[in-house]
């Protein structure tokens, strides 16, 4: 068996050099054949509008992390589309919502009153508001609002009379109906009673009463339909005379 050669201590520096370049060209070769994600990033921005804004969100090779840019692309895709065909917001210009009058209310409501009697009078901000004071220490005397789209459309008052007989029961009585002309025939006055009558009830009245100087067929049936009946007789005296239908 041969022996083993001698290297000499000249023949090793040489021989590590020459492994040390193999080494780098086999580094450099594998350098040049990798894909840098910057170049990556700046084509994919080159093809795709949306990567130049947001190239943190692009590939550097596919799989999985597809699923990702979908979701992130999503939001803009649905704002531009929202911009290009806004939506018909509906509005819900039929609801009415019903509640008690305050002093706010005050300057719409004596508006209002205008649909009830043409030409009427008209209190001033002063004294509407302070009658509206001395109204609502009457206990459970209201006026009754109807909104729609936070407008005054309808309403109806409330008066809670004390009363000694029935056993001390008061009785309601139920004045100044209106709605306006724009909204009516669609039952809003009709809720505005049944809130009213409601509210009677809950304050102890044993009945609610309320008059109509009116003939017309139509608005005599309006409150057989809201519930009441036809079953007394009124009178009055008036200091003004009564206003024409």
């Amino acid at each position: 068996m041969p022996a083993p050669a001698k290297h000499s201590a000249k023949t090793a520096p040489a021989a590590n050099a020459a492994l040390a370049a193999q080494v780098g060209s086999l580094t450099r070769l594998i350098r040049r054949r990798r894909p840098r994600k910057l170049n990556m990033l700046n084509s994919a921005a080159m093809m795709d509008p949306l990567a130049r804004k947001e190239p943190r969100l692009r590939p550097e090779h596919g799989g999985g992390r597809r699923g990702r840019i979908v979701m992130a692309q999503m939001p803009r895709a649905a704002a531009q589309f929202e911009q290009e065909n806004p939506k018909q917001i509906p509005m819900n210009d039929t609801v009415l919502s019903i509640r008690q009058a305050r002093q706010a209310d005050l300057p719409p409501l004596l508006d209002l009153y205008q649909h009830l009697a043409p030409g009427d009078q008209r209190a001033s901000p002063e004294l509407a508001s302070e009658i509206f004071s001395r109204f609502l220490t009457y206990p459970g005397s209201a006026i009754f609002i109807g909104e729609i789209a936070s407008s005054i459309v309808s309403s109806c008052t409330l008066v809670v009379v004390p009363n000694l007989t029935r056993g001390g029961s008061p009785y309601g009585l139920i004045e100044n109906v209106v709605t306006d002309e724009r909204f009516r025939g669609q039952g809003h006055a009709t809720q505005l009673l049944d809130a009213a009558t409601s509210s009677a009830w809950d304050h102890g009245c044993y009945k609610v009463m309320l008059l109509t100087g009116s003939k017309d067929s139509a608005t005599i049936n309006f409150y057989l339909h809201a519930g009441f009946e036809q079953t007394k007789t009124g009178f009055q005296k008036r200091r003004i005379a009564t206003r024409k239908e």
